[in-house]
């Protein structure tokens, strides 16, 4: 067996500096893409192997040497408009997360709103050329139509949940079809029998229709049908009387929400939550301890959404990624006082309904 090809030897064979050579096989975009498929394919017809143990080495001195340089990692913020109480506190976990863990690994998280760059696309680009930014984090977004139209083969990038969707990249995501067959079996467990989930249109794409997979699947493998159908709602439409309606139309005696509101919906018309009905929010908030559900591990995902970034930029795999990566991260049950275990009463309608359609 001959002796292994070296970068070196590359670099003769393709007349260029070593360096240029190290730069083209780790496709930094500090060499053009002609001069890195020229280098890439002279290696490959050398018999190149890049050796695994010295790759890692590197990399982790490259990230020693980046860390007191400041490095930059964009932060994507699109939605800053609130459409029903607590909506954006989800972002607002997951952005902590991810500037404590861009910290810990030297790096620095620049939040950019767009509003402040007055959108996307060119303005936007300059932005973050100016602040030396080659990796983009892209929190979730106000819709599969959304584009930022930027130069992606200059940047590395990953994105949260699946709401965007303009360009393959990286993503990092909650599972919510595994943390709505938890919700399921709780409900069940402890006695409520007619779970009902409401969902907004925006969330079924935002979330690749996870939550409504698991909650489809869940109910009709335990009834072999569906006894309370999901509410599917756009925000703009959505209000008090819609809710109370679909509870009151399908028996529903644990509602399942996204919404901060609904307990509040609940309580104004005479429900005792916990007793007459229950609730499980699917995104509780680390702080809301009177509140039953999952805690998707906001600031968790937020974290690990950088990880996935700095590995990229420390493989120097910037541009749109031929085989994009996807880590899921499990929710949590947490234990509030709004689904107990049920003792053995019908559930009580409220006795007064006043002013329902507000």
């Amino acid at each position: 067996m001959g002796s292994a090809v070296t970068i070196a030897q590359i670099a003769r064979h393709c007349n260029v500096s070593t360096f240029t050579a190290s730069l083209a096989l780790r496709n930094s975009p500090r060499v053009a893409v002609a001069t890195r498929a020229h280098v890439q394919d002279g290696a490959r017809e050398l018999g190149y192997r890049p050796n695994p143990l010295i790759n890692a080495l590197m990399a982790s001195v490259r990230s020693r040497r980046n860390r007191p340089s400041g490095d930059m990692i964009g932060f994507i913020i699109s939605r800053e408009k609130v459409v029903h109480p607590g909506q954006l506190d989800h972002q607002t976990r997951m952005l902590k997360g991810a500037a404590a863990r861009a910290l810990e690994l030297g790096y620095k998280l620049d939040p950019i709103r767009l509003s402040s760059v007055k959108g996307c696309g060119s303005r936007l680009q300059q932005v973050i050329e100016a602040r030396g930014i080659h990796g983009l984090i892209i929190a979730p977004v106000s819709g599969h139509d959304f584009k930022l139209n930027l130069d992606w083969k200059r940047l590395a990038c990953v994105t949260i949940s699946y709401s965007f969707s303009e360009v393959p990249v990286h993503r990092v995501t909650h599972n919510h079809f595994r943390s709505m067959r938890l919700v399921l079996d709780t409900c069940h467990a402890r006695g409520w029998k007619r779970p009902g989930i409401l969902l907004s249109q925006h969330v079924l794409e935002a979330v690749d229709q996870g939550f409504l997979a698991g909650y489809l699947t869940g109910t009709y493998n335990r009834h072999q049908n569906i006894p309370v159908p999901p509410l599917l709602y756009a925000d703009d439409t959505f209000n008090r009387k819609t809710l109370l309606d679909w509870i009151k139309k399908h028996d529903v005696d644990a509602v399942l929400s996204l919404r901060h509101d609904t307990h509040t919906w609940l309580t104004s018309v005479g429900y005792k939550i916990g007793r007459d009905i229950g609730l499980v929010m699917l995104d509780c908030n680390e702080t809301a301890d009177e509140i039953s559900g999952i805690n998707q591990h906001q600031s968790d995902i937020g974290a690990a959404a950088v990880e996935m970034l700095a590995n990229a930029m420390q493989n120097g795999e910037y541009g749109i990624p031929k085989l994009p990566r996807i880590i899921g991260i499990d929710g949590i049950w947490h234990e509030g006082g709004t689904l107990p275990p049920r003792k053995k009463t019908p559930m009580r309608q409220p006795k007064i309904i006043s002013n329902p359609s507000g």
